[in-house]
């Protein structure tokens, strides 16, 4: 929102500089994004100057030839200003001088006479969107200074971002208040006396709510002889200055109100109302309204409409019609100010595509109490400005009032949250200069209740925080946390795996991605995911994220689809995050933590080193082991058996930690690589981590490297090609007691002379004894041991 300073400085005291200013609010949590001064944008070029003769142009009635000093020489200038006159000090721009980004004054010849500047307007220098006259200066002010210094502007406008919590923050008067608080000094709202004639308005119009659900508060007020005119230059000037443009007074008196108290109100031309009654009512089926804009609008059943007898002549809280706008020819006027529930006029206004200055204040929440004062205030400024007579009384309805809340702040709990002591005397002038209730209770506390229009403050950690940013955040000591002994390095185990196995993905260069917890239902049944089971949102953003995700893999999987479109084929990625699963035993879903990764392309770029290759199956099972030797965890791989229709089942299997089933890896299906349109193969693991037992590994003991010289043998052996390797080394394992150190598979073979169904394996043993060098003797015994249980257990046939 755009504040003007001088405006603000209206309505409180305000004891420092602007840019002073500017910090303090933000420091209070309105961040002021910028200052702009308006004066700074006018030239440097721009003079005072005098004019000392004036002549008619002999060729044009409407043209003066005029003579003015610049107070080092006189220049002879034409205009066409109805405003000049004798020994006037006005605003000259020299030839050469650059108004706003197009406009280049030169000298010119109009008409046969030469002309070498400018005489300028409000216009001309970007003060206002319209102007009739040239600027007319002081006349104590002397001939050939910078103009600048002397041209009213509206000085510094400071660009503040207005969090959608604090919609009562977007006005001149809400910014004051916070100004009020940070400085201890009053909020200046003076009453509002209005001169009110013989006639009431209820003899001109009368109000129905039919929408009672959608509008709690409906209020008219009819003033009649109003001249419709241009705007007086300082009203202009302000506008312009908060980005609005200006229409007419009447308008421009509604939109001033809007941006001085934050509540938006409308002019309706009281003459054009049928029937002279007011319905507020929803919409009905295919009904259409012309609004100001000259847009015919066809609105959805149950918008909320402001209707006469005729039909709908303003959409409630967004846009008046154009049937009943103020023009030219207006001389009754009936002011509305209103309350609209803010989710009714947020659908309309996204349903519309149609954001305006009202609509932005209302679908964030207006101050329900505020209707009369901001009616009083238009209907002031159109007695001062275009000389209306005000009939006496305010037509209209209120459904619901709003009702004062009490939060019961204890003196204890606000120290506790704070770490400070603040007086009670500061604490009850923090929150009444915020325009809250504050009364003392003798339990060690206050009781506070939030004005009307601070929608956001619900409890008592709301008014502590409200405490805190005012007093000042600086003002809040940093302390050290208060660490006992025993809770050192005590970080939850868990968390501190989780922590280090996305460490080690990272380490073997994969990217973390993030994804949004909701899928798109068609994205799932692309997948085979059952989304009769998942879990639906009941008012979702959109059909594309209306379900919540049961698995990681959706998210990767279009991730890479999206990479590969923008020739990022090589992909080694990998997400952490909750699913949640349906839960019959309950209403909640059942949220469960997941780690999924996904490689394609090349497993390696190319270079004079290496020939590249394809990323294959084992480069996903060589990952997933390095993550377990990492966290010093038991992983085994076994035949597949998810019932997961999007992956190949001939390269895919099981995960399996301490003998517990916790994920799956595998190659995606060549049906789903043409459908996501990825352009190499892919490959995926899911693992459910809250599966899983970490053990601690603070308990981790290291041994020094032995110095004993190991001894290596080699076995082959054929097995049915329903035993697994793994299966074939836990037993060599088992087997050779404590001299065998490790176990490699090194070799597989199928094919002649190998009978079909059958396959060769060989593995590499290593023997070292813990203190001695190793027999030959010794380790032939734990040979033949080994091979007489393969023989045996495993009908395993050994070759030579």
């Amino acid at each position: 929102m755009k504040v003007s300073c001088k405006w603000l400085r209206e309505f409180v005291d305000i004891p420092f500089d602007n840019n002073e200013l500017a910090k303090r609010i933000t420091m209070a949590g309105l961040e002021v994004e910028e200052i702009a001064w308006q004066a700074q944008n006018i030239s440097r070029n721009i003079l005072v100057a005098e004019i000392v003769s004036i002549e008619p142009h002999p060729s044009s009635e409407k043209l003066k030839i005029c003579r003015i000093n610049t107070g080092n020489e006189t220049i002879t200038v034409v205009s066409g200003a109805p405003n000049i006159s004798m020994h006037t000090k006005v605003a000259f721009a020299p030839p050469g001088t650059q108004l706003g980004s197009k406009k280049k004054v030169e000298k010119i010849t109009i008409l046969g006479v030469d002309s070498c500047g400018m005489l300028c307007s409000e216009e001309d220098l970007g003060l206002v969107d319209e102007s009739s006259g040239i600027i007319i200066l002081s006349d104590s002010i002397k001939p050939g200074g910078k103009a600048s210094a002397h041209i009213e502007t509206e000085d510094a406008i400071m660009e503040v971002s207005v969090t959608p919590n604090r919609p009562d923050c977007l006005s001149i008067i809400g910014i004051a208040r916070e100004v009020s608080a940070l400085t201890g000094n009053s909020l200046k709202l003076n009453k509002i006396k209005l001169p009110e004639i013989g006639l009431r308005s209820s003899e001109f119009i009368s109000i129905t709510i039919e929408a009672l659900d959608l509008c709690t508060s409906y209020t008219g007020r009819v003033i009649k002889n109003i001249k419709v005119e241009k705007s007086p230059s300082w009203m202009q000037r302000r506008l312009k200055a908060s980005g609005i443009r200006s229409i007419n007074n009447i308008v421009d008196i509604t939109n001033y109100v809007l941006i001085e108290t934050g509540h938006p109100l409308h002019a309706f031309d009281c003459n054009t109302i049928k029937g002279k009654k007011i319905i507020v009512r929803r919409s009905r089926e295919g009904e259409t309204i012309v609004t100001l804009d000259g847009t015919e609008r066809k609105l959805s059943e149950g918008m909320l409409l402001i209707a006469d007898e005729r039909g709908g002549i303003a959409i409630a809280g967004v846009m008046g019609g154009k049937d009943t706008e103020v023009t030219d020819r207006t001389s009754d006027i009936l002011i509305e100010s209103a309350y609209f529930i803010p989710s009714s006029i947020r659908r309309t206004s996204k349903a519309l595509s149609l954001s305006t200055e009202a609509s932005y204040r209302f679908e964030r929440g207006a101050d329900p109490e505020i209707l009369e004062f901001a009616s009083d205030r238009v209907s002031q400024m159109v007695t001062m400005l275009a000389g209306g007579k005000i009939c006496s009384g305010i037509v209209g309805e209120t459904i619901k009032k709003h009702q004062s809340k009490f939060i019961h702040l204890r003196d204890e709990r606000l120290s506790s949250i704070l770490g400070i002591k603040i007086q009670r005397e500061k604490i009850m002038s923090i929150l009444q200069n915020l325009g809250m209730q504050v009364k003392t209770q003798s339990e060690g506390g206050l009781s506070v209740s939030p004005s009307s229009y601070r929608h956001d403050i619900e409890n008592e950690t709301d008014v502590i925080e409200e405490i805190a940013r005012i007093n000042g955040y600086e003002n809040i000591p940093s302390l050290s946390p208060n660490i006992t002994a025993e809770l050192i390095g005590k970080e939850d185990n868990r968390r501190t795996a989780v922590r280090k196995l996305k460490s080690e993905l990272v380490g073997m260069g994969f990217n973390e991605v993030i994804n949004f917890s909701f899928i798109n239902p068609s994205d799932a049944t692309k997948l085979g995911i059952d989304i009769e089971k998942a879990v639906s949102i009941k008012n979702p953003l959109s059909e594309e994220q209306s379900i919540m995700r049961t698995s990681l893999l959706a998210g990767l999987i279009l991730t890479a689809s999206l990479n590969t479109k923008r020739y990022n084929p090589d992909l080694r990625i990998f997400e952490t995050g909750k699913v949640y699963l349906p839960d019959s035993a309950s209403d909640l879903p059942n949220e469960r933590l997941y780690l999924s990764a996904l490689i394609s392309g090349k497993a390696s770029s190319s270079s004079w080193l290496e020939k590249p290759r394809d990323t294959d199956f084992f480069d996903l099972k060589g990952a997933i082991e390095t993550l377990a030797d990492s966290r010093g965890i038991n992983i085994k791989f076994e035949p597949f058996t998810h019932n997961i229709q999007f992956l190949s089942i001939a390269e895919s299997a099981d995960i399996i930690v301490n003998g517990t089933k916790c994920g799956f890896a595998g190659k995606i299906s060549k049906d789903l690589i043409e459908l996501f349109e990825l352009k190499a193969p892919a490959y995926i693991f899911e693992i459910d981590l809250d599966s899983i037992e970490f053990p601690d590994r603070s308990l981790i003991k290291f041994s020094p490297l032995s110095k004993i010289p190991p001894s290596y043998r080699d076995i082959a052996v054929v097995v049915p090609d329903n035993i697994s390797s793994e299966k074939i080394m836990q037993c060599i394992a088992d087997t050779g007691g404590k001299i065998l150190e490790a176990v490699t598979l090194f070799d597989l073979y199928k094919g002649k002379p190998v009978a079909d169904g059958k396959k060769s394996l060989a593995f590499s043993l290593t023997f070292r004894g813990k203190e001695n060098t190793l027999t030959d003797q010794e380790i032939s015994e734990t040979m033949k041991s080994i091979l007489n249980f393969l023989e045996k257990d495993l009908n395993a046939e050994i070759r030579s």
